[in-house]
């Protein structure tokens, strides 16, 4: 049976599906079942150094150009183009899709070749929740997008509800514990000694939609009072306004950039608290990986990370896009005595250990991958 996965973040897909690729490409190396049979997988990515680490598993790797955020229909009439020769040439069994480009013209692509295909709504993106005139315009893309997958899968339930609301998509939807943890990589962690000043750990992509801005201003005040806190960043950043100032930062000594790591066990090992500001998430791994570790959280009350946490008892609540917020947050925190913080993180590990584990989330896929193709 032939498997092609198709996403526009090479690196995540590696970092978040890789159980569920070696499961498909080796039946019970993951996952202790014996209803799967060998598959050959296909990854189609742009371009990347993860190419490498695919074909390393046993994929088969297809690059395919594409601007991730871009809006240009030229452009995107090529990527559909692109993907419809793809999925001709691949001739899948299934197709899964994951993120916003993917599902939509990927999707429109497997309609066209007749190819059985599962939607994954990692996100919905800033432009489709915000009032912006392109939000109408890319519901209705997404609506044909969607149209002939046999799942379209959601890792939060306002996602869900939003398509339900302005995508009618009737009983295809299934929620999803998002990637889940691979419990494995992320064990828990003794809680780092009290006597060490207090580190603070971000990880994840430096942008305006991960509150990037707002925890850059928010640790520039906060290190005016406590010099001793240190904020580390780990990610890749946008050109421009977002690398320089993380240049100028660094140089004063408000945070400590770290750059793109493949060690965030130990990185977040090291850590007292991970923060994440987000806007907007489909689901957090960055917070469920941490929690899995023991580590408390401060983070954005929005869809996609309040469901990793319990305000007060395994990390702190914040609003977006509020520098005040995230200060307090962060006061209150370091003003906690040390057993507080620890018990935190021990609470945090017990909430997600029955609600986000990766092997429930891969049997899911294998399930919906089965339906498929024994129906057929």
């Amino acid at each position: 049976m032939k498997i092609l996965l198709i996403s526009n973040f090479a690196r995540g897909l590696y970092n978040f599906k890789k159980e569920l690729i070696q499961e498909l490409l080796h039946p019970n190396s993951y996952l202790n079942n014996n209803y799967l049979s060998k598959n050959e997988v296909f990854i189609c990515v742009p371009h990347s150094e993860i190419d490498a680490k695919f074909e390393e598993l046993g994929c088969f790797v297809i690059n395919v150009d594409m601007e991730r955020r871009g809006t240009n229909p030229f452009k995107d009439f090529v990527l559909l183009k692109n993907y419809h020769n793809i999925i001709k040439k691949v001739k899948p069994d299934v197709a899964m899709t994951f993120t916003i480009k993917p599902n939509i013209y990927a999707g429109i692509a497997a309609q066209l070749t007749q190819t059985e295909y599962i939607s994954n709504v990692t996100g919905l993106g800033s432009s489709i929740r915000s009032d912006s005139k392109l939000k109408g315009f890319i519901s209705r893309l997404y609506k044909i997008g969607v149209k002939g997958a046999k799942y379209i899968n959601f890792e939060n339930q306002s996602d869900l509800d939003f398509f339900n609301d302005y995508i009618y998509i009737n009983n295809k939807s299934k929620l999803m514990a998002g990637s889940g943890v691979n419990f494995d990589r992320f064990k828990f962690q003794e809680y780092p000694s009290g006597k060490k000043n207090i580190k603070f750990l971000t990880i994840g992509r430096i942008m305006r939609d991960k509150g990037s801005f707002e925890l850059l201003e928010a640790a520039k005040v906060i290190k005016e009072n406590y010099p001793n806190v240190e904020f580390n960043l780990v990610g890749s950043y946008e050109e421009g306004y977002f690398k320089d100032i993380i240049k100028d930062y660094a140089g004063k000594g408000i945070i400590n950039y770290l750059g793109v790591r493949n060690d965030v066990p130990d990185l977040i090992k090291d850590c007292h608290c991970v923060i994440h500001p987000s806007y907007h998430e489909g689901l957090s791994n960055v917070l469920l990986e941490a929690a899995a570790s023991g580590r408390p959280v401060i983070a954005s009350d929005v869809p996609g990370c309040r469901e990793t946490y319990i305000n007060n008892v395994t990390g702190l609540s914040i609003s977006p896009k509020n520098i005040e917020s995230i200060v307090e947050a962060i006061e209150d925190f370091i003003e906690k005595d040390y057993e507080s913080k620890k018990l935190m993180g021990i609470k945090a590990r017990k909430y997600i250990e029955d609600r986000f584990d990766r092997k429930d989330v891969v049997a899911k896929h294998i399930e919906q991958i089965n339906n498929i193709t024994f129906n057929d």
